[in-house]
């Protein structure tokens, strides 16, 4: 398998992995299910975030750049729909000792249409994200083998250049060495 291959399939596996991401919102916004724990709050937790913080990142060029700044503010306005979501459905109650020891308030009728229409909200930024996604694996699929390989090692050595630490240098203030 190639390097091209090997990197097509990770934007589909990326594709599923949101489209799952998606589907344990909508159980969530249901009332299917209420462990807030399921889902992680920080986006580059997720598996998503984080093929499009790190491998996706790793293929910016010219027009995928510019569908890579989309996905990425399309996927931040996913989870910020999701943050309101969980404030929602799964908000605290204040001061209370009974919030300490059964954890946070069971969600109302109105709390959850209220999540619904975050909910709907959601799969709209989400469908224009995996739009991109496409448009994304549509341009991957279209270089040629010699361009994306040249592509990812060039990227891969300039990391490996970057994590590499530097030799210190002399450094001189009015005349006094003040770094060796």
């Amino acid at each position: 398998m190639s390097l091209k291959d090997d990197y097509l399939s990770q934007v589909r596996q990326a594709r599923t992995d949101h489209k799952k991401w998606v589907n344990q919102i909508r159980v969530i916004v249901s009332g299917l299910q209420n462990d807030k724990n399921i889902i992680a709050l920080n986006p580059s937790e997720d598996s998503f975030g984080m093929w499009l913080y790190s491998k996706a990142m790793a293929y910016s060029i010219s027009n995928s750049k510019l569908v890579l700044n989309d996905m990425e503010s399309l996927f931040d306005a996913c989870y910020n729909q999701y943050h309101k979501i969980y404030a929602v459905l799964f908000k605290e109650e204040s001061g209370s000792i009974f919030s300490s020891l059964f954890g946070s308030k069971k969600a109302s009728i109105s709390d959850y249409k209220l999540a619904n229409q975050y909910y709907e909200i959601l799969l709209e930024k989400s469908d224009q994200l995996l739009n991109k996604l496409r448009i994304f694996e549509n341009q991957l699929t279209a270089t040629n083998f010699e361009k994306f390989e040249s592509v990812l090692s060039s990227e891969q050595n300039s990391v490996k250049e970057e994590i590499t630490p530097k030799k210190k240098e002399q450094r001189y203030y009015r005349g006094s060495l003040i770094e060796n």
